[in-house]
């Protein structure tokens, strides 16, 4: 048995009891006893609070993957979405000894050795690792992540569950099918991987500060990069409001509302200018320090964006906020992959009815365009086009940002901040430098398509001369003429079969060679028959309304 496999099977007593013994059905997954029926207290829960208990008591890479699928409402239902962003990545620390013990392996020397003060009391711990805040020998506040002893096995075992999972689910259930689920599992894969190896958020955290190294508001720490390895990250601890304590804003003399613009600025200059952003910007991950100032910590979780679909975006958003349906339709259409089923017409009536509706809460605090692109994609994933995954990460930051905004000054007006700071980079991209390179990025582009295009009708003529050319028609809904086709045959024959009954026994009765009683009661036993199925049909073709 696969270890994929093995942690279906460990994961399977927990999903039939809560009440999702039916997937395991689905997935193929054959439990070798009858689930017990559901405790009382989870059968009176919805089935929501369900599957994030369920997901709780699976573990860590259970939780993980229920916070991404909380930020894909795209394809996840409200309710559901709601209740997994209460899934908190927050597990029991490693004793001390480990921790020393990890970190003896990874710097090759003991931790007294290394740091001129160290906390043993862990400051914070999740998934992946914990975190201690120590001094060095020069005297500098640093925070050390250290990962969990074991947690590399624990996830690799975890995914290759849910890699299997989601490839039988492809197979069987239409849903899983239709939205990709086995890509989202080796998206979601290979961005927990990246997780496990701290120098690649060491290296997220260095392009962070390399980026925003021109920006006086915004400070990221800088990482200790003789003292990080891919289990233990050495980085410069910062002091900071959080905001949702009002007492430490207070302190620190952080203006609010100011802070707040900031904050929602920078996500969208990261988004729409430098194209590569942070992915989790919680409270927790920000800190003020004071006036509008703020640092970003914990940068594992970043995310890129091209140059094609950051020009797309930008025009989007400015659509979206002029409340021009049409041209939000044809830009997601840009961004996405439209399929046999998208009736581009209704799309654009549907994105209308939601722009009026989300226009209504314009200049107030309830006018999340986090929330508005979230919709956006769940409106268009219901049409049948394909989003670029990168599209529901930023949805997420908007929303999360827009979250610690209102937190720090309940008046936050995000289209506003939005706006003009899209309409400055909008600007910004009418110098004479950028129309160059787009120009010359441009002329780059025909080259290549120039110099592509003979060849590749050359290969398809060739494929035509040699018969190499395969035309395969697909015919909608042909199960239905198949089916009256087949139909129309069995009685045709049913009719031949009845004409044979009966022209037997016609035979048999005018017959002179037929001698004796045999052939009198043959006569009848076949002319009875043939009356009998004869009726039987005519019966059948006026009972279907089909005569």
């Amino acid at each position: 048995m696969t270890a994929g496999a093995r942690r279906i099977r460990h994961a399977a007593p927990v999903l039939a009891r809560f009440g999702f013994a039916f997937v395991l059905d689905q997935l193929g997954v054959r439990l070798p006893w009858r689930p017990k029926p559901m405790d009382e207290e989870i059968a009176r829960l919805e089935m929501p609070q369900r599957l994030r208990r369920a997901l709780e008591e699976l573990g860590p890479t259970a939780i993980k993957m229920g916070q991404v699928l909380a930020s894909r409402g795209d394809m996840v239902p409200a309710r559901y979405v709601e209740e997994l962003r209460k899934l908190q990545d927050d597990v029991p620390a490693s004793p001390f000894e480990e921790v020393q013990q990890v970190i003896q392996e990874e710097l090759g020397a003991p931790v007294e050795e290394l740091f001129a003060e160290f906390d043993p009391t862990p400051h914070a711990s999740a998934s992946i690792g914990q975190v201690h805040r120590a001094r060095l020998k020069d005297g500098t506040a640093v925070a050390v992540k250290v990962q969990h002893k074991g947690v590399v096995q624990t996830v690799e075992m975890d995914l290759a569950g849910l890699l299997l999972a989601t490839r039988q689910a492809e197979r069987s259930i239409p849903w899983a099918a239709d939205n990709h689920i086995h890509q989202m599992a080796e998206e979601f894969a290979h961005s927990l991987r990246q997780e496990l190896n701290f120098t690649i958020e060491a290296h997220n955290t260095q392009r962070f500060r390399e980026n925003l190294a021109d920006d006086d508001s915004v400070y990221v720490p800088q990482i200790h990069w003789e003292l990080t390895t891919r289990r233990v990250e050495v980085i410069e601890w910062v002091e900071g409001a959080a905001a949702d304590s009002d007492e430490q804003l207070t302190s620190y003399e952080v203006d609010r509302p100011a802070a707040a613009r900031n904050l929602a600025a920078l996500l969208i200059r990261q988004v729409l200018r430098d194209g590569y952003f942070h992915g989790d910007p919680h409270a927790g991950n920000v800190k003020f320090l004071g006036g509008d100032r703020l640092a970003l910590l914990d940068c594992g979780n970043a995310v890129s964006v091209d140059r094609t679909a950051r020009d797309s975006l930008l025009s989007l958003l400015l659509a979206a906020l002029n409340d021009d349906s049409q041209e939000v339709a044809d830009y997601l259409l840009m961004m996405g992959a439209a399929s046999d089923r998208t009736d581009l017409q209704q799309l654009s009536a549907d994105i209308g009815r939601m722009l009026a509706y989300y226009g209504g809460f314009r200049s107030t605090a309830q006018s999340g365009l986090g929330e508005l692109l979230d919709q956006l994609l769940a409106l268009v994933l219901r049409h049948g086009v394909r989003m670029q995954p990168s599209l529901a990460a930023i949805a997420k930051s908007l929303m999360v940002t827009e979250g610690v905004c209102l937190t720090l000054d309940k008046d936050f007006d995000a289209q506003s901040v939005v706006r003009e700071a899209a309409q400055r980079l909008m600007l910004g991209r009418l110098s004479p430098a950028l129309l160059v390179g787009d120009a010359v990025r441009l002329a780059k582009s025909l080259q290549r398509y120039v110099t592509l295009l003979p060849r590749q009708v050359n290969q398809v003529l060739q494929k035509l001369q040699g018969g190499g050319v395969r035309v395969r028609i697909f015919h909608e809904n042909i199960d239905r003429p198949l089916h009256r086709l087949d139909l129309m045959v069995n009685r045709i024959v049913f009719a031949v079969v009845v004409a044979a009954f009966i022209g037997s026994s016609t035979t048999l009765a005018m017959g002179q060679r037929v001698a004796g009683s045999l052939g009198y009661w043959l006569t009848y036993v076949y002319l009875f028959a043939g009356i009998v199925l004869g009726a039987w049909l005519l019966f059948s073709i006026l009972r279907s309304g089909r005569l």
